[in-house]
């Protein structure tokens, strides 16, 4: 493993090569790259090792990434196979944990060590980026459901099991705000999604929130959310407050609802 000269323009116009990126402001870029760094590592060297502190992300620019579990055995078991331009290891940069798998360079691979206070202070700066961090992830839990699907694979149920797991016996909780209010980040999904114009229709729609008439403006987007069960009302008191920030453990939810709806 050895760290690499590169000059900022570069990494800027490596960094829009990924999804995740691409939409950066120049502004953000300038704020995201101090302390970002080009590695280049040899066959099997060891990226990443599991269930150790978290403290960086990594994103592909040459070469291939091998992710792998260590098993009891003294055996790896394959995970996935990660090319450019694509990263990895960034939902664990919003769990505060460890990493959940290990990563080494499957041949010469050379790869942008991206720290954790970076994406997390972009994250909270930009509720741009954090929606498109939200979407790619989504995009890839939903990849994963089919493929595990095909496999008579119960989704919704393990993934729900996974979550309470984690919750309960780790304390893993999520508060950390994102710049945008709860009514903006139903608007903002829905509005990606195509449903924009739907909402528009404001007479048509009806919500059971007992605050509804605080987002009058917002009606339809949030109506067409309670009917897809992004969110939900358990009782006629319920209040949905638009004007709370939200956090990014609603966001994930809403959009793991949404990406579930019937």
């Amino acid at each position: 493993m050895r760290i690499l000269s590169c000059p900022e323009e570069t990494l800027r116009l490596q960094c829009r090569r990924s999804p995740i990126f691409k939409k950066l402001s120049d502004e953000e870029l300038a704020v995201f790259l101090p302390g970002v760094t080009l590695v280049e590592y040899a066959k099997q060297d060891l990226i990443m090792d599991e269930d150790t502190d978290a403290d960086c992300c990594f994103m592909v620019i040459s070469g291939h990434a091998r992710l792998f579990h260590n098993m009891p055995d003294g055996h790896e078991r394959l995970v996935h196979i990660v090319g450019a331009p694509d990263t990895f290891g960034v939902a664990t940069m919003f769990r505060q944990r460890t990493y959940s798998c290990s990563a080494s360079a499957q041949g010469t691979c050379r790869i942008l060590r991206i720290p954790r206070e970076n994406l997390i202070a972009l994250t909270q700066k930009s509720h741009v980026f954090a929606l498109e961090i939200i979407v790619i992830l989504g995009m890839r839990i939903r990849m994963l459901e089919k493929k595990l699907g095909t496999q008579g694979v119960r989704i919704e149920t393990r993934l729900a099991s996974f979550i309470w797991h984690r919750a309960t016996f780790h304390g893993i909780k999520d508060t950390i705000e994102l710049d945008m209010s709860r009514e903006d980040l139903v608007r903002a999904i829905l509005s990606m999604a195509g449903y924009h114009r739907a909402a528009a229709l404001t007479d048509a729609f009806r919500s059971s929130f007992a605050d509804a008439e605080t987002f009058r403006e917002n009606l339809g987007f949030i109506a067409l959310a309670e009917a897809m069960g992004m969110i939900k009302v358990n009782d006629p008191r319920d209040a949905f407050r638009p004007r709370d920030a939200a956090t990014r453990g609603e966001a994930a939810e809403m959009l793991w609802r949404f990406l579930n709806r019937p």
